[in-house]
């Protein structure tokens, strides 16, 4: 990450955290959660260039998802579960532990619960091409096969939405993500 971008992610990040002294939870949960999702989403980015972060970006999404209940929030409830999704696919790829692939596709199920291809289309094909990624890393690491259907199944999902008219570049890429899953299947 280029200094300059990291040094305005730093600042981002103290602001949020300053404001978190204005908007407590008990004061107004709704900013709260907000200000908190947001400082997840930049510690998710700073993650990038250090690994401290990422503890960091899960411990806030985990404080919105305080407020952020499905009841009463659901499209933000939805989108703090896809990002926690994120933040365990970088967690594996960090430590390389699989059991953060299968965290990852608890939560961006749970997403999907929410994301349906009629509400909210575009959050369903990206977190169905983010499901089948982890799908795909699980088929790689275990070598068995048995993660390769729900992989070509979230990828095929994703593309009822990202067709080669609409999204060129999400079609591109994940009709290669398919023909990978080929390659995966080929191994077994």
């Amino acid at each position: 990450m280029k200094n300059s971008a990291h040094s305005c992610l730093l600042q981002a990040a103290d602001l949020f955290i300053k404001a978190l002294d204005a908007y407590a939870l008990e004061a107004n949960p709704s900013f709260y959660a907000y200000i908190q999702y947001n400082l997840g989403n930049v510690y998710l980015l700073l993650s990038e260039s250090e690994d401290t972060y990422i503890k960091k970006s899960k411990a806030a999404y985990e404080e919105a998802l305080e407020v952020w209940i499905p009841e009463i929030h659901p499209l933000n409830y939805a989108r703090v579960h896809r990002s926690m999704g994120d933040v365990y696919n970088k967690m594996y790829r960090m430590d390389e532990n699989e059991d953060n692939l299968k965290f990852a596709l608890a939560e961006y199920n749970e997403a999907l619960k929410f994301f349906t291809i009629k509400t909210y289309p575009l959050d369903y094909a990206k977190t169905n091409t983010e499901l089948g990624n982890t799908y795909l890393m699980l088929a790689q690491e275990e070598k068995d096969g048995k993660w390769t259907e729900d992989c070509e199944r979230a990828y095929r999902q994703a593309l009822e939405i990202f067709n080669s008219t609409d999204y060129p570049v999400y079609y591109k890429y994940l009709a290669g993500k398919l023909y990978e899953t080929e390659d995966v299947e080929i191994l077994y």
